[in-house]
């Protein structure tokens, strides 16, 4: 803790610490991180984040950290009940599996073009992947949508969060020994719904477009009856 504030202390003009939490110390900070233009000083243009390129190295620490042991163990709860008392002690030793259960596929969405992250030989993609499963069991989709992990496919998480690239790769057939389940682009999950289902229901247009050119039924209904269209 010592070291980690002395490294937030030399960044004091940006960062801030309140409690236990690192903040930027105004937004104007985070507008210059930020910016679109480079600056002139080439010292100062050292520090300008290049966003995607950022999103993506924070979403390839995450993918790493789900699978360097944290969760080894199976799932975690992750909101404040009684059921995550027994997680207590797994979630001290791994301080950020929350973040990275939660926030890989956000930054995943953010990154345009096939990286390493993306390629289908990763083990997280793999058709039998426990830590893929752990982390779906984990997930906070919502309090009704009970997953299957074996029916939700790796192109309905793609799809669902809209990984582009992701859903790129899985319907390229440019890929050698891909996995059977990869190539259905009309695979149903647990509730009836196509990877296009998730896709409508949750406006991602560009995964929609995608889906559609590779072949996917914009007719096929769930277990409610409902269509692309009605999503």
């Amino acid at each position: 803790d010592e070291v980690i504030r002395d490294q937030v202390a030399f960044c004091g003009h940006f960062l801030t610490i309140k409690k236990d939490t690192v903040g930027l110390i105004h937004q104007s900070a985070k507008d210059y991180l930020l910016r679109k233009t480079p600056d002139s000083n080439r010292e100062l243009e050292f520090f300008r984040i290049k966003e995607e390129k950022a999103n993506l190295e924070i979403a390839r620490k995450c993918l790493a950290y789900l699978h360097n042991g944290s969760l080894a163990d199976g799932a975690v709860v992750l909101k404040s009940n009684w059921k995550q008392v027994k997680d207590f002690p797994r979630l001290k030793a791994f301080p950020l599996l929350s973040y990275a259960t939660l926030y890989w596929p956000e930054h995943a969405r953010s990154v345009t073009t096939s990286e390493d992250i993306f390629d289908l030989s990763h083990p997280f993609y793999h058709e039998k992947s426990p830590v893929r499963e752990s982390w779906l069991e984990s997930y906070p989709f919502t309090e009704w949508y009970v997953l299957s992990p074996s029916l939700f496919s790796v192109l309905h998480l793609a799809s669902y969060f809209s990984i582009v690239p992701l859903a790129e790769n899985l319907l390229s057939k440019d890929w050698i020994n891909k996995p059977k389940c990869y190539i259905d682009v009309n695979k149903r999950d647990a509730y009836g719904k196509t990877a296009l289902s998730w896709a409508a229901e949750k406006g991602h247009e560009a995964t929609v477009r995608l889906l559609l050119e590779k072949g996917a039924d914009a007719n096929a209904k769930d277990r409610r009856g409902w269509t692309t269209l009605h999503l």
